[in-house]
């Protein structure tokens, strides 16, 4: 069995004060949009958020935002919804991409309820007992903050 973990945790035994009140914290690339917009009421979803930006980077080769600078990055978050990832490659199943589009919700509510729903998604995935792929109307994908093309 395979543990990821990245809980961008780490403390500076020579410096007790390395943010500041208020400051955003956290890896740029795998930040919810709930934590960066500094909501105050945020739950265990907005890791599933972080798991979603892993499952796309571990599949895609790249993680769903990049850009120059954080605010680039952050912008993304909040706005730029990723290309599929059964688009992207070739031999990604369908259900899988379903669920990475799920986890990259930008809304904690539109994202599954916890962990134990991930786990169980991922284990039907494996299983192959996925159903057939449904049709989805077109998507606006944005590459960047000033160009979008329908797909």
């Amino acid at each position: 069995m395979v543990k990821l973990g990245d809980l961008g945790l780490a403390r500076d035994l020579e410096n007790s004060r390395l943010t500041a009140s208020g400051q955003t914290v956290g890896t740029w690339r795998y930040m919810p949009p709930e934590q960066i917009t500094g909501q105050e009421n945020i739950d265990g979803r907005l890791d599933l958020y972080a798991l979603g930006c892993i499952l796309f980077e571990m599949i895609a080769g790249h993680v769903p935002f990049e850009g120059p600078d954080f605010a680039t990055i952050f912008d993304q978050h909040l706005e730029a919804v990723p290309a599929r990832l059964d688009i992207l490659v070739a031999n990604c199943p369908a259900a899988l991409a379903d669920l990475v589009d799920q986890l990259l919700e930008k809304k904690p509510a539109d994202r599954p309820q916890d962990a134990h729903v991930v786990s169980s998604h991922l284990t039907t995935i494996l299983s192959g007992n996925t159903p057939a792929k449904k049709q989805r109307p077109p998507r606006t994908v944005t590459f960047n903050s000033t160009a979008k093309s329908k797909l």
